[in-house]
């Protein structure tokens, strides 16, 4: 699978935003979300543009602020995967999956997790076993 569209950092901002808010939200409410982060109304704009550009973000439905209606945004595609498609497109393959998972894991680096965290690993990692047995 062919990646849509490498994000900048201004629409990686946007679509985290979008990511971690599991509802609709407009452009003025990411504005108010990231005033800290110093981009104006017009760079937001521009990224939600092309994030609706290349299909990462849809929009949802309408919102009347104050006296004008406002589209309300959703992210159309998850932080997973883009991250998969990131991957792909540097060459990874679902044969790759497992020396991932084992980097992503610190576990050939020593690094030691909880077995509070490795057995919710397991789990998610059986159930995903079971899905593809399916």
């Amino acid at each position: 699978m062919k990646i849509k569209h490498i994000m900048s950092n201004r629409e990686e901002k946007v679509m985290e935003h979008l990511w971690e808010n599991e509802a609709a939200m407009t452009i003025t409410e990411l504005e108010e979300l990231m005033v800290e982060e110093g981009l104006s109304k017009a760079s937001i704009f521009k990224a939600v543009q092309a994030l609706i550009k290349c299909s990462y973000i849809k929009v949802s439905g309408v919102e009347l602020v104050g006296k004008t209606y406002a589209r309300q945004l959703e992210a159309e595609i998850s932080k997973e995967e883009y991250a998969a498609l990131i991957l792909m497109e540097k060459g990874f393959t679902r044969s790759s999956l497992g020396e991932i998972a084992v980097a992503m894991t610190g576990s050939d680096h020593g690094s030691k997790a909880s077995s509070l965290e490795n057995e919710k690993l397991i789990h998610d990692l059986e159930e995903i076993i079971a899905k593809l047995r399916q």
